[in-house]
């Protein structure tokens, strides 16, 4: 697996542990959806206050952002993004011969 090595691909990485989206994670530590978006692409760095918000929001403990040297071995592997392709339309149905 690869290393985080930044505040924001921790951030990634424990939300989507979490399996909730970026919208619900604002909505759950209460700060907005643009700051979230900005911090996991790595445009701008938190606050303390941020950085315990999002743990809440995140039910993790603030040591969670701890940037590690490895991750640990049990981690699942991260869900596909986008939209999941499109499944072939199924074979026709033979039509049945009308009665008269």
């Amino acid at each position: 697996m690869a290393k985080v090595e930044t505040f924001a691909d921790r951030l990634r990485l424990l939300r989507e542990r979490a399996d909730i989206t970026p919208y619900r994670l604002a909505q759950l530590s209460g700060i907005a959806k643009q700051t979230v978006s900005r911090l996991e692409a790595g445009l701008m760095q938190p606050s303390w206050a941020t950085v315990q918000a999002l743990a809440r929001g995140l039910g993790v403990e603030v040591g969670a952002f701890v940037i590690d040297s490895a991750e640990p071995a049990d981690v699942p592997p991260a869900r596909p993004r986008g939209r999941p392709t499109k499944q072939p339309p199924a074979a026709p149905r033979a039509r049945r011969a009308r009665k008269k």
